[in-house]
């Protein structure tokens, strides 16, 4: 189905805000400690770290590298890696907190093959539930 305008407006004014760094505050911290790398590194973060993080946290997760492999295939490497730093961040959450990270994932993949993933509402939850 399509979204509303005024929720198209919304999303495209999210992502317009949404810089590396404010991105790496929606992570995890196991997800942030990859992140660090780069930024020991002396660099500003980039999306194609988030990549990479998300590809080491899926390992740590359990989730398969094929499986892994799969997702980036599927819905893309970068929506992937959103849809893993949602996933992760979403561990530990109060409200049915994610128990089965590859299973989570799958049903990711299948959300977004049929049109239903939304990761800009899943950034924004998070952003929400962390936001000081």
């Amino acid at each position: 189905g399509s979204i509303s305008p005024a929720r198209a407006e919304k999303e495209a004014a999210f992502l317009g805000r949404l810089t590396p760094d404010r991105l790496y505050h929606l992570c995890s911290e196991s997800m942030q400690v990859h992140l660090d790398g780069a930024r020991l590194a002396g660099r500003e973060l980039a999306f194609p770290d988030f990549v990479d993080a998300a590809a080491m946290r899926a390992k740590e997760l359990g989730i398969d590298r094929e499986n892994w492999e799969n997702a980036c295939r599927k819905m893309g490497a970068d929506t992937a890696a959103l849809s893993l730093l949602i996933l992760d961040a979403n561990l530990d959450r109060k409200w049915q907190p994610v128990r089965n990270p590859e299973a989570y994932l799958n049903a990711m993949i299948r959300a977004y093959k049929i049109g239903e993933l939304d990761v800009v509402g899943g950034l924004i939850g998070l952003a929400g539930r962390f936001r000081r």
